[in-house]
């Protein structure tokens, strides 16, 4: 029975064989392996592999583009070049030397090009017009690298060096960018000096030379010579700090005794205690009688032997 099950007796050979005619094509071995199923998975996962490989060549060709602060060869105080050549000197700066700033006039002609940049340590205001940077720590001290004409770069710091001389010597730092740099760091100590986020220039006003004339109540200062102040931010530590000023009448007699009474007079209230039981010093500028009908006088406080940080007012010491 064709199509139904063998029965008992019959065999599979008592079927008529068929007519004999030419045998039919054979698909070739290889050919029926890649068609199937799992050829085609093999072929596909292959040419993923090749599409990668491409990719990656294709992007190691091409150039990458420029994003943040460039990195710098870290075998010495160098950064990029900024159009090819050369690498060059980098100067790190956090003060008043940085673009904008009141120094600034001083280095520009040897700098090249310059991006925000910082470096791990403190920051701390002098309260003479610049600030004090202590390297290392985990603290952050904002500032700028400066990449210096390769022609330039020697006189450059040379000159910053010369400037810098005395208070602040040279260190090589690595920026948060990447970039080895030569910085400035305070060479004393920095306690009692207030520490700062950055330096925005808003106390540079202080650490001018002038005249005790030119001094007010409330100004504080380093004293230079007899007769000339160094002023200073009252946050910052300071030698004297004005508390009365006013003129002698005339005919009063001395005017430097008159100016005397009138300081210890207004002791008291200023600080909170009597002048003879206080441990405070005091120092009194005047005028001569003959340098005017009037003679002006100031009267300034401060801690003998060292600098104090704030105001004494009201401090009943």
């Amino acid at each position: 029975m064709v199509g139904g099950p063998l029965q008992p007796g019959e065999h599979a050979g008592d079927e008529p064989a068929a007519e004999p005619g030419p045998a039919p094509a054979r698909t070739p071995r290889w050919r029926r392996t890649w068609l199937s199923p799992t050829g085609l998975s093999a072929i596909a996962a292959i040419a993923a592999v090749l599409v990668g490989v491409w990719g990656l060549l294709a992007q190691n060709r091409a150039p990458s583009p420029v994003t943040g602060t460039p990195a710098a060869d870290s075998s010495g105080p160098t950064g990029p070049p900024s159009s090819g050549g050369p690498a060059r000197t980098a100067l790190f700066v956090y003060g008043s030397s940085m673009p904008g700033m009141a120094r600034y006039d001083l280095i520009s002609r040897y700098v090249d090009r310059s991006a925000r940049d910082s470096v791990n340590g403190s920051v701390h205001d002098s309260g003479l017009g610049y600030p004090m940077a202590k390297f290392g720590g985990d603290g952050v001290v904002p500032g700028v690298v400066l990449w210096l004409d390769p022609e330039t770069a020697e006189a450059a710091l040379t000159e910053m060096t010369r400037v810098e001389a005395g208070l602040f010597h040279p260190v090589t730092v690595r920026t948060a960018g990447g970039v080895t740099a030569q910085a400035y760091e305070w060479i004393g100590s920095t306690d009692g000096y207030p520490r700062i986020d950055v330096w925005d220039g808003s106390t540079a006003q202080y650490g001018s030379q002038v005249a005790w004339e030119d001094l007010a109540v409330g100004d504080c200062f380093q004293t230079a010579h007899e007769d000339l102040a160094l002023t200073s931010w009252c946050e910052a530590p300071h030698a004297l700090e004005a508390y009365h000023a006013g003129t002698v009448r005339a005919g009063t007699g001395d005017p430097r005794v008159a100016a005397e009474k009138a300081c210890a007079a207004a002791f008291a209230s200023f600080v909170g205690r009597e002048q003879s039981r206080s441990e405070l010093t005091t120092r009194v500028f005047s005028e001569s009688a003959s340098a005017s009908s009037r003679p002006r006088f100031l009267c300034a406080v401060g801690l003998p032997g060292t600098r104090h940080a704030g105001s004494l007012e009201g401090s009943d010491r």
